[in-house]
């Protein structure tokens, strides 16, 4: 028995076989668990319902190392994701791999014209190489100074530190009023070197601290206002007034949304768990700069950015194209925002936030963005810090501050034996990649 279709379904058969050819699939690699992984989803989600013919796949993969690692090894076995989450110190592991497709590239390529003036400037100078931006800033933070309302109050502190001296007299009227721990950080090493550094636009590294150059030498055990706050730091410690809590914010987190710690310096983007941990009421302020400093300069990105892998087809790429311009766009950006307490990368969007008043009843949502956008355009030694095999690196410089908190060596001693490892690490990371 045999039949002939139709001329409609015939038309019918070819739309859907060429849509099915030109449909986009792929694999978006991230490290958020909890409510911020809840949100991705959301995001992703909304993005496929609104794009038919494009499926976003989101891969919760563990941590940054993780997802960095992961991507790595896929992309030798030609299975690599789309688009992956790289921690901010770990972008130069992708801008040498040869494998992250630029963005600067990719979205013309596929239509989009970006207006890069829009971003965040600390953000772009991370990312960027001589020709512009390789990946796309999102998960954006910086750090800034958390504390607890009702300890201040308890205290007699009438205003917030804006001095660490005024971080100082502040800490001593806490720990006066009862408190066992008036001062802890989340991710020191990021508080106390890189963030300290720029805010302050110290060389810690030969080469604009790395931006400039991967055959970089540090330098910061030589830079007399970086060790006098290392130094005041230990003095703290020994005094009671700074509580050592751990190389991540977790410990940190902890103490202060227990009331154990009345003030912190850690991550905007902190404010999703202190708001769901605290019971008690907290505001935030400025991260401090050293008392006469008359213009301290934009404070350092953290989080992470978006790099795209090569190997995807054209059409996948035009699909990670899409998905990024539409993360880029107002609505995510607010809703991303209000969500993580991460920052909005356009300022765009930080506008229209701050028109509908939210900042007005979010003051501390605020505070991140315009300390990323204060004294100008970044110049030398507060674009950010470029470092090969950073990760090694800050764990070498944890490891030896860690040891002084702990009186097993003193300042110099450590910060010299810091600069001696760092060099060995970046000397290893400039032979992997033929320099």
């Amino acid at each position: 028995m045999s039949f002939k279709l139709g001329a409609g379904v015939l038309a019918l058969m070819a739309g859907l076989a060429a849509s099915a050819a030109q449909a986009a699939d792929f694999e978006f690699w991230h490290p958020f668990g909890g409510h911020n992984g809840e949100v991705v989803q959301q995001l992703v989600d909304k993005f496929n319902t609104e794009h038919p013919g494009i499926t976003v796949n989101a891969v919760f993969k563990g941590g940054y190392a993780e997802v960095l690692n992961g991507s790595i090894a896929a992309f030798r076995a030609g299975k690599a994701p789309g688009l992956i989450v790289v921690q901010a110190r770990n972008a130069p592991t992708m801008l040498t791999s040869g494998a992250a497709l630029p963005v600067y590239e990719l979205m013309p390529q596929a239509g989009f014209n970006v207006d890069w003036n829009d971003f965040i400037r600390p953000a772009l100078a991370m990312f960027s190489d001589d020709k512009g931006p390789v990946s796309l800033p999102f998960n954006s933070s910086t750090p800034i100074l958390w504390y607890n309302v009702d300890a201040f109050e308890k205290a007699g502190i009438a205003s917030v530190p804006q001095t660490w001296d005024d971080m100082e007299e502040a800490a001593k009227k806490i720990k006066a009023a009862g408190y066992d721990c008036a001062l802890t950080a989340g991710w020191p090493h990021w508080v106390h070197l890189d963030a300290y550094s720029q805010i302050h636009r110290i060389e810690v590294a030969t080469n604009n601290n790395g931006m400039d150059g991967w055959d970089t030498k540090f330098t910061f055990d030589t830079q007399p206002m970086y060790v006098n706050h290392i130094k005041r730091l230990k003095r703290w410690i020994d005094e009671g007034l700074y509580t050592y809590s751990g190389r991540t914010g977790q410990g940190a987190d902890a103490a202060f949304n227990s009331e154990q710690c009345a003030m912190m310096l850690e991550s905007s983007a902190a404010y999703g768990g202190i708001k769901a941990g605290a019971k008690f009421k907290f505001a935030a302020g400025y991260m401090p700069y050293e008392k006469g400093t008359e213009s301290p300069a934009n404070s350092l990105i953290g989080g992470g950015t978006l790099f795209v892998l090569k190997g995807q087809t054209d059409e996948n790429n035009k699909a990670i194209a899409t998905f990024l311009d539409y993360l880029t766009q107002v609505p995510q950006q607010i809703y991303w925002h209000k969500e993580t307490g991460y920052v909005p990368i356009s300022l765009k969007a930080y506008e229209a936030a701050k028109a509908e008043g939210y900042y007005d009843e979010n003051p501390h949502q605020e505070l991140a963005i315009l300390q990323l956008n204060r004294g100008g355009a970044p110049g030398p030694f507060n674009r950010g810090f470029r470092f090969g095999y950073a990760s090694q690196v800050y764990d070498v410089m944890s490891e030896e501050l860690e040891r002084v908190w702990s009186g097993e060596t003193d300042v110099d001693t450590a910060l010299s034996d810091s600069v001696r490892r760092g060099d060995e690490i970046i000397e290893r990371f400039v032979r992997s990649i033929g320099q």
